[in-house]
């Protein structure tokens, strides 16, 4: 055993060195391999571990395996942003291949408590998913894939006969094969003949965008409940058609550590997750003991990670009759580092996961008959508990905004949850729900848990320490109007889930302008295509009324016919195309004097600019807080967007941009010269908006006005906590991302779009801001009990009460608009999308309703 443990972490001097790892190292002592299947070794010309495989080259492999194995077959479930394929491999006994699809039937069967008579256990294969490097700078899981798929096509004897039998095996070798595609080039190009396990070595000090994220720099690990990114769609509903028993999620963790494997933290499981499943994870835990004994292996269990949000690929699986296992290896983030439990090496990394992968199996082997008589409970009792449930149904609404609804839709229809119409107009909870702008989710179907999960909202826990966010209530982060109801409505099937089409209806006789309201999701879009093309517009500060009788809301957007560049014919074709892809209706208007609120010559429509936006990124800078920004403008809005590192800014000429972004980051790029520079650009009449920590930076360095609150004392002193408990005592200070409820100003123009004063925030800082010192009030203010959902430490409650968010700090030509929330966390939290985009695009009326011209009068 020692000898084993010896050999993993002994520092290799030399590729040639290196080279001499047999790949008897990597299997179970005594393994037989097939001659005839062709090891990665000989495929690649290079033993896995030497170098960090490609994407490219984990697919080339897995297709020759294909030709040469009856036991495995290879198929493409989605593609990245980048144009890389995501494969899948299924593995079993080529009996079971040759039955798959019915395989996948009587398997769903169990998972479908309507389905009749109970499925028969007998011989049904179970059915395992293993995922490997989420996290593409976390390698040794996607290199462990080419090992774990060459034994399962190649090994023979016994155990690899009873474990092809006796299972289904979905092999994921690169969930994140953009990030992995990253960080291998980074480790390859930085690899030297001799191995150099310094921390200080360029192979280990990956540039600012690591290889951890994918194309839009999103931590795929949150997004299995969300599914925003193609990644997650791809693979989310392969999870749905298989619904496996165990997923494996094969993680690195800091180099210093050893290796995890769950269960984690007991108190931090959600209490929607049936007992059992902790019960079964030990049990498994403890064929992953047994084997990383054998090997001499470090590890620890129960400790550090947990089960809570179940957007994490090892949680998700929990709610769905699975048991979801998390592995974390320390990394050696390149080809060898030192730690403090001696030279991590990689192939000792990549070792360690081709061993819990076939711990895994075994213990699937073992606990067969155990796990799919969980699953089947699983879902037989939810319904159960659902049919007693005195909440019988949600009732959802987006107002007319069609699109946030759409979207929504999106995210039911990836889980297979069922959604109805309204049959007529129904009033709930002081609320009206319009039939055509509602859904009816009701609680009693095959989905009951996880739907559930997405409306879960509570503010008190067994534990207050959370490895990720403690709430992220569906109904609050797309803004809708929401009731849980005790009956249920009269409904019906929705007509279509298709994205919807806007319109642009007929006038009779001259058409003087054109306007859309600002509540739909996508007017922001359409605006913006409108001014790319060359079309002015204007701004309605108040609400008005037209000669057809229709009543505009602050924040409609006006598009006059007369004095434009274009023909009158060209821009009736441009909106009308614009309104029917964007979602909005477009009212033609066929005289500039409203009967009432100002005429469309007033002073009260104000021009607008097109935005010029730069992004700032690179080191200091959150990559995720950075990705929410850059995907929501770049890909939903279709609107250009910068990016640039904040060590450029002293180079750059910043007046090619009227829009500085800054998310969460501590901006160490930034000195003194950078941030006089952009003072200067903002009060030449620049506008700077500021989210999360970066709100932090904009006050430290005085470029805006906003008062951090900050508490009297701490109601526990320090001195009185012990030790052992101090970690936990400062951890539960940790907003780990929690749901605040605001009132809003609604003729503020950050709140224009809004038809609610009543509005939800997501955030994960400590950051609250003073109310201003004026007699204006501020945009947004946070209710006096503002926690709706999640964890906040009780110290820290009089912070949130009453404190302001969306301030505004006018500098001479410019402003500073600081917002310590996160307005488009993880693409899902669409309902405070709308507040940014006003930020960005009515920056010239923050400007003047903080008074013009005057430096840091809005206090």
């Amino acid at each position: 055993m020692k000898r084993a443990f010896i050999l993993g972490l002994f520092l290799l001097t030399s590729s040639a060195l290196w080279a001499q790892i047999p790949t008897s190292y990597y299997f179970p002592p005594n393994t037989r391999l097939n001659a005839q299947i062709t090891s990665p070794e000989k495929f690649f010309g290079f033993q896995v571990g030497d170098w960090h495989l490609r994407p490219d080259q984990i697919d080339a492999y897995f297709q020759l395996l294909v030709k040469e194995s009856p036991r495995l077959k290879v198929e493409t479930i989605g593609q990245t942003v980048e144009m890389r394929p995501l494969i899948l491999a299924t593995v079993s006994s080529p009996e079971n291949m040759k039955n798959l699809e019915s395989i996948k039937a009587a398997h769903r069967k169990l998972t479908e408590p309507l389905a009749g008579k109970p499925a028969s256990l007998g011989a049904m294969p179970l059915v395992v998913w293993m995922g490997y490097s989420v996290h593409g700078n976390e390698p040794s899981g996607a290199n462990a894939s080419v090992l774990v798929a060459y034994y399962l096509a190649a090994a023979e004897g016994e155990e690899i006969e009873s474990i092809l039998k006796n299972t289904v095996i979905l092999l994921d070798p690169h969930i994140n094969p953009d990030g992995i595609a990253r960080f291998a080039h980074w480790a390859n190009i930085h690899k030297g003949e001799v191995i150099n396990p310094d921390a200080n070595h360029a192979e280990h000090q990956e540039p600012w965008l690591s290889g951890r994220f994918n194309h839009y720099w999103f931590d795929l690990n949150r997004d299995w409940m969300p599914v925003q990114q193609k990644e997650s769609k791809a693979r989310v509903a392969k999870f749905h058609e298989w619904m496996p028993n165990i997923l494996t999620d094969h993680h690195e963790m800091g180099t210093n550590a050893t290796f995890f494997f769950q269960p984690g933290v007991p108190s931090r499981t959600n209490p929607l997750t049936p007992k059992i499943n902790q019960t079964l994870t030990e049990k498994i835990a403890a064929f992953h003991a047994k084997a990383l004994d054998g090997i001499g292996s470090l590890y620890y269990t129960k400790e550090g990670f947990d089960d809570f949000y179940y957007g994490k690929g090892s949680t998700f699986p929990d709610i769905h009759g699975c048991v979801g296992i998390l592995f974390e290896q320390a990394s050696a983030r390149g080809h060898a580092q030192e730690s403090s439990n001696g030279t991590v090496t990689f192939p000792f990394t990549i070792r360690n996961q081709v061993t819990t992968s076939l711990s895994t199996l075994r213990a699937g082997v073992a606990l067969r008959t155990e796990l799919l008589q969980y699953q089947q409970n699983a879902f037989a009792t939810a319904y159960e508990e659902a049919l007693r449930d005195a909440t019988k149904g949600y009732l959802i609404s987006a107002g007319g905004d069609r699109a946030r609804l759409f979207h929504f839709q999106e995210i039911l229809a990836a889980h297979g949850i069922e959604f109805k119409s309204l049959k007529k107009d129904l009033a709930q909870s002081g609320l009206v729900f319009k039939k055509e702008e509602s859904l009816y989710l009701p609680l009693v179907q095959r989905e009951t848990k996880l739907l559930q999960a997405m409306f879960q909202e509570q503010t008190s826990f067994t534990d207050s320490l959370f490895y990720d966010i403690s709430a992220w209530s569906m109904a609050r982060a797309f803004g809708f109007q929401f009731a849980p109801l005790k009956q249920a409505p009269e409904v019906e099937a929705v007509p279509t889930t298709s994205f919807p089409k806007g319109e642009m209806p007929s006038a009779t006789g001259s058409i003087y302008a054109f306007a859309f309201e600002w509540k739909h999701y996508y007017a922001p879009k359409a605006l913006y295509r409108l001014m790319k093309s060359g079309i002015r517009a204007y701004v309605a500060r108040e609400p008005f009324s037209t000669g057809e009788r229709q009543r505009f809301a602050q924040g409609t957007i006006v598009i006059p016919l007369g004095n434009q560049s274009l023909s009158q014919e060209t821009i009736k074709r441009r909106l009308a195309e614009i309104a029917e892809q964007d979602a909005i209706t477009v009212v033609p208007l066929t005289t500039g004097l409203n009967l009432e609120g100002p005429a469309l010559g007033s002073e009260k429509f104000l021009p607008l600019e097109m935005p010029k936006i730069l992004l700032i990124t690179g080191a200091g800078v959150s990559p995720t807080d950075a990705g929410d920004v850059w995907h929501l403008l770049d890909s939903r809005m279709n609107m250009a967007v910068t990016l640039s590192e904040g060590r450029r800014i002293r180079a750059m000429n910043l007046n090619r941009y009227n829009i500085l972004l800054m998310t969460g980051g501590t901006y160490s790029e930034l000195d003194a010269e950078s941030v006089k520079k952009i003072r200067d650009w903002v009060e030449a009449g620049g506008t700077m908006i500021a989210l999360e920590s970066a709100a932090d930076w904009a006050i430290e360095k005085g470029l805006s006005s906003a008062v951090i609150k900050k508490l009297k004392s701490d109601t526990v002193k320090p001195g009185n906590v012990p030790f052992r408990d101090v970690a936990n005592y400062e951890g539960a200070k940790v907003l780990a991302g929690s749901i605040f409820e605001v009132g809003l100003d609604l003729t503020n123009p950050l709140a224009f779009g809004y038809e609610e004063p009543r509005q939800f925030l997501f955030r994960t800082t400590r950051t609250f801001l003073e109310k201003p010192k004026q007699t204006a009030m501020p945009a947004f203010t946070y209710a006096q009990k503002p926690l709706q959902s999640g964890y906040m430490h009780p110290e820290q409650m009089p912070l949130a009460s009453g404190a302001a968010t969306g301030i505004v700090t006018a500098r001479r030509n410019g402003s500073v608009v600081v917002f310590p929330e996160n307005l488009c966390f993880r693409a899902f939290w669409l309902g405070t999308n709308k507040i940014l985009m006003n930020a960005i695009f009515f920056s010239a009326l923050l400007r003047e309703s903080r008074g013009g011209g005057g430096e840091n009068d809005n206090h």
